[in-house]
């Protein structure tokens, strides 16, 4: 695979080091369809996770949908570049 600098979150300087280990989490493990299962890779606890979540989604990087299905909280889109911008 060829990384393209230009759209690659790991070279967007307005991203955390925070920021892009968890969008590397959710663009790894396409299963991820809560925070539950996402705090499991992670130390920094729920606040830190919300931090680096909000940070993915104002950046266009990250969008959530909520659900309404049973045992599905909500869905993740993840983009290895910024898609929705808020």
């Amino acid at each position: 695979m060829t990384i393209d600098k230009m759209k690659s979150y790991l070279f967007d300087a307005n991203l955390s080091l925070k920021a892009k280990g968890l969008l590397s989490i959710l663009l790894t493990y396409d299963n991820i369809k809560d925070k539950q299962q996402l705090s499991e890779y992670m130390a920094d606890g729920r606040i830190g996770m919300d931090n680096g979540i909000k940070e993915l989604e104002e950046n266009g990087y990250l969008q959530i949908i909520r659900t309404q299905q049973i045992g599905q909280a909500c869905i993740f889109n993840a983009y290895s570049y910024p898609k929705f911008l808020n």
